[in-house]
């Protein structure tokens, strides 16, 4: 949770992720579990999930940023 957290705090990094990596966002929101090991999680493999599961650039700065910022507030 810490790598979602950090990703989603500083603002712009899921959208820079996703133009260098070029990923593409689903667009159907389908939520699903992550599948990986906790030590291989990056920031590119969140990102690589969350665009999976339709989280757009807007959604990611208007609902999982003030999210993030909160939880890392409450640590």
């Amino acid at each position: 949770m810490a790598v979602v957290t950090e990703l989603f705090c500083e603002p712009g990094a899921y959208e820079n992720i996703l133009r260098r990596a070029a990923f593409s966002v689903s667009p159907h929101v389908e939520f699903a579990p992550y599948v990986g090991i906790a030590e291989g999680i990056t920031r590119e493999s969140v990102a690589r999930h969350f665009t999976a599961c339709g989280v757009t650039i807007t959604a990611a700065d208007n609902e999982l940023g003030p999210w993030a910022q909160t939880r890392r507030a409450l640590l």
